[in-house]
C-alpha cells in the first residue's frame, strides 16, 4: 500500500509521459487533472462522464457516471494496469471492442476467479492484481489480459487505425470467436474450456 498522493503522482507522471491514451479517446475530451487532484483523469461526452481515481491505499479505481449514477468497473494497485485499462476504454468508446483473436482463449500466465460480488479478480506477475464489475464483465476482464500480453507497438497502432485496417480488433462481432453463451460467468468459462481439452490447442501454461 501507499499514499495516495504518491500513487496519484505516479500515474500522472505515466500518463504525462505517454499521450496514447488521449488519442484513444478521439472527440470525448479526456483532461488530465490538475496537481493535488485524487481524480487523474477525467473524459465526458453527452450526459457520461468517467474518470480514474486514487482510492486509499493507492489503488486506482475507474468510475462511469451516467444521469447522476454512479459505478465503479475497474480497480487495481498496478500503475501499468490502470494505464492499460484507460486506453480499453478509450478504444471501447471507439467502437472497438472484438479482438481479432479470441478473448476466451485462456491468457497464459493470469490466473482468473470470481469475486463474491459477481466481479472478476485478474492476478498475474508478482502480485499484480486487477478487478473488473459491472454486467458483461468477463469479456471485458480477458480482453484486458490479451493487451497486456500484446506488444506496445502493435496497440499504438491499434488506437491510430481506422477501424478496417485495426491490427488488433474486428468492426463487429466474429461469431466463429464468441465463447460461452449468454453472459458468461467465470465458473462457466472454464466449463467451457475444460469441455473443449480434448480438441483444444490453447495454451497449457495459462494458469486459471
Amino acid at each position: 500500500m501507499k499514499p495516495q498522493a504518491d500513487a496519484g503522482a505516479l500515474l500522472r507522471s505515466v500518463l504525462q509521459h505517454d499521450r496514447l491514451w488521449e488519442v484513444a479517446f478521439r472527440g470525448r475530451n479526456p483532461r488530465l487533472q490538475p496537481e493535488g487532484s485524487l481524480r487523474i483523469v477525467q473524459t465526458r461526452a453527452f450526459d457520461v462522464e468517467q474518470w480514474i481515481e486514487v482510492a486509499p491505499g493507492g489503488v486506482y479505481e475507474y468510475w462511469v457516471s451516467e444521469r447522476g449514477r454512479a459505478d465503479r468497473q475497474f480497480r487495481t494497485a498496478d500503475v501499468e494496469a490502470a494505464e492499460m485499462f484507460l486506453l480499453q476504454c478509450g478504444l471501447r468508446s471507439q467502437g472497438k471492442t472484438s479482438l481479432r483473436r479470441s478473448p476466451f482463449e485462456p491468457p497464459p500466465g493470469f490466473r482468473i476467479s470470481g469475486l463474491p460480488d459477481g466481479g472478476v479478480d485478474l492476478s498475474w506477475g508478482d502480485g499484480r492484481w486487477a478487478e473488473f464489475f459491472g454486467l458483461g464483465i468477463l469479456q471485458e476482464a480477458l480482453t484486458f489480459a490479451w493487451l497486456t500480453l500484446e506488444d506496445r507497438v502493435v496497440i499504438s497502432e491499434s488506437v491510430r487505425s481506422p477501424a478496417h485496417e485495426d491490427p488488433l480488433w474486428f468492426s463487429g462481432s466474429s461469431p466463429e470467436l464468441r465463447g460461452p453463451t449468454g453472459v458468461p460467468t467465470v465458473t462457466a468459462w472454464k466449463m467451457w474450456l475444460k469441455e473443449r481439452e480434448p480438441t483444444s490447442d490453447h495454451d497449457e501454461s495459462a494458469v486459471l
